[in-house]
């Protein structure tokens, strides 16, 4: 439950930093900047989250059979997790330059783009095996 709180506050906090110029998006390594922050309580917040959801099913999972609930704690599990390690991921590969900026774009904008392009596209599977599991 802490994670939609989390959640909320680590985007007020994000655009709070943002209008200041102390979010430094994708800067890592830089200290001074908010991104970094924002990520380790993010990452967090996520750990917590996902430990929870395997003791609450670890507690209620006699209860829950008929319902067949692994697959849905999974897809929450990689709904989750993966978003958030995927912008990670993108992110840092767009500073090392291993992925060019999409033209018209710079790194930033480019890397929002495509995570938020790789969300919507697996986000139609995900929500059809939801339908189903």
């Amino acid at each position: 439950m802490q994670f939609i709180y989390v959640k909320l506050v680590l985007a007020i906090t994000s655009i709070v930093l943002k209008c200041v110029g102390l979010y430094g998006e994708g800067q890592i390594m830089n200290f001074k900047a908010g991104y970094i922050y924002i990520v380790v309580v993010y990452n967090l917040s996520i750990a917590c989250a996902l430990y929870s959801l395997m003791v609450f099913y670890m507690a209620t999972k006699r209860f829950l059979k008929e319902h067949r609930p692994i697959f849905k704690f999974a897809l929450v599990k990689i709904i989750i997790f993966v978003t958030f390690w995927q912008g990670l991921v993108v992110t840092i590969l767009f500073k090392l330059d291993v992925i060019k900026p999409i033209k018209g774009l710079d790194a930033t904008a480019s890397a929002q783009f495509i995570v938020n392009f790789l969300i919507c596209a697996e986000g139609v599977p995900l929500s059809i095996l939801n339908v189903f599991g």
